[in-house]
């Protein structure tokens, strides 16, 4: 009796569900129910043919003499339906601009319903910038992944020393060892003004400090490089190898040091000249003139530094190196990764590999899980080309590997999302 019960209940709770479902079909009209669809399918067709409706009466009713788009959205009555549409119409019209590479009057108006159903249309400026595929590219194209957050190794120990107008060292540093204040100084300092790869390496040579009234002058070349896996190799990312650096020290009665500056040389036709205001005259001339010897030290010391924290993720055998060779092949196929990977900027600009770190689970520190982005892209016939990113999850959920893939077809300019599986969600549950 009790198995006939729990039957029972289950019956009457899917049984109300379908019927609800029905329902809101039957309301929208018996056009939203085409032959052998299922309703879920049903109510996505429903907000397709409502929002192309909605999209076509915009154009159709607007200022035909006008050739400014924002003139066919002021009163418009279909256009504040489409916006009062939500989430729904939103994402259907994320997903028109991913399968097409059309940028007219159509995709001005969508990129302006979705910026209002976001929350980031201007009414004085409207979405900001003239085309409407522009703004999705630069908006509306990561809404969908913005729960996921790409951090670094050393997240945890760095985050609380960004957006300060202060420097601020992370807990770890040893305050009375000079050293180590003066090689995280460099991280902190240096982590915000480089594109982020994995791990951020630092690697200084102090040509001599002075001491003078309390304060200390260090004076020192600096390496600082963001190093990251492209095509299973742990390569620099970001930075530079050698750049001339004057920091001021104090030492406390306690013994521990204050960083009271970090001076750069400057760039370009000035850079002499700052040197020499910056360095005393007989190392300003050394570092001016180049000194090869210690850029190979500073790169040695880099490399003894990565392959270490290989170790610790066990990926000791991985090669590391400086640059990586891409395969780029000819130059319409590069232009068609150009236009997929644009919409998806995470995923390399080649065809190879590449690997990030993302936080899941919540706010950070939460659950670290690597992910392997690959592009392929090949040619279907003459001026045709296929772009697969695939998006690899080093997790297992359930026990199954998490892969995403996105396929388009590049004709000319033309980008079509002709086949997809994202399996993405299974990482947004992770609690």
């Amino acid at each position: 009796m009790m198995k006939y019960r729990k039957c029972s209940i289950s019956a009457i709770a899917v049984s109300s569900v379908f019927l609800l479902a029905v329902s809101v079909i039957i309301l929208a009209g018996p056009s939203a129910i085409p032959n052998n669809t299922n309703i879920s399918t049903a109510d996505s067709i429903d907000v397709k043919n409502k929002v192309d409706q909605l999209l076509k009466e915009i154009i159709d009713n607007g200022p035909v003499a006008s050739s400014n788009p924002y003139d066919y959205l002021k009163d418009s009555k279909a256009f504040d339906e489409l916006v009062a549409m939500g989430n729904p119409a939103l994402e259907y019209m994320f997903d028109s601009f991913a399968k097409s590479h059309e940028d007219g009057l159509k995709e001005y108006i969508m990129a302006s319903a979705c910026a209002k159903i976001m929350g980031k249309y201007d009414e004085q400026k409207g979405i900001g910038i003239k085309s409407g595929r522009e703004w999705f590219y630069k908006y509306g194209v990561f809404a969908k992944d913005a729960d996921f957050h790409i951090i670094d190794a050393d997240y945890e120990l760095f985050k609380d020393t960004s957006g300060k107008p202060k420097l601020v060292l992370p807990a770890h540093t040893d305050m009375k060892n000079m050293e180590d204040v003066i090689a995280n100084c460099i991280l902190s300092i240096n982590r915000r003004a480089y594109r982020m790869g994995e791990k951020a390496i630092e690697a200084h040579k102090i040509y001599r400090t002075e001491e003078k009234d309390g304060i200390i002058n260090a004076y020192m070349l600096v390496s600082f490089r963001w190093f990251g896996f492209e095509n299973n190799i742990f390569t620099s990312v970001s930075g530079g190898g050698g750049e001339p650096v004057r920091m001021q020290l104090k030492k406390s009665d306690n013994g521990e040091y204050e960083v009271l500056e970090y001076k750069r040389a400057m760039d370009g036709g000035i850079r002499a000249q700052s040197i020499r205001e910056m360095f005393p005259q007989d190392l300003a001339e050394v570092v001016i003139k180049g000194d090869e010897k210690t850029y190979k030290e500073l790169w040695d010391m880099q490399v003894k530094k990565a392959q270490k924290y290989l170790e610790e993720i066990n990926r000791a055998g991985a090669p590391v190196i400086s640059h990586v060779a891409k395969e780029r092949a000819d130059e319409k196929a590069s232009k068609a990764i150009y236009l997929v990977t644009i919409m998806r900027r995470e995923f390399p600009e080649w065809n190879g590999t590449r690997e990030i770190l993302v936080n899941a689970g919540g706010n950070p520190p939460g659950i670290k899980i690597r992910c392997l982005l690959e592009t392929d892209c090949i040619s279907a016939s003459e001026g045709q080309y296929l772009v697969t990113l695939t998006k690899t999850w080093g997790i297992k959920i359930n026990g199954s590997q998490p892969v995403s893939y996105w396929k388009y077809k590049v004709t000319g300019e033309r980008v079509e999302l002709i086949e997809e599986q994202d399996k993405d969600d299974m990482i947004r549950i992770i609690k």
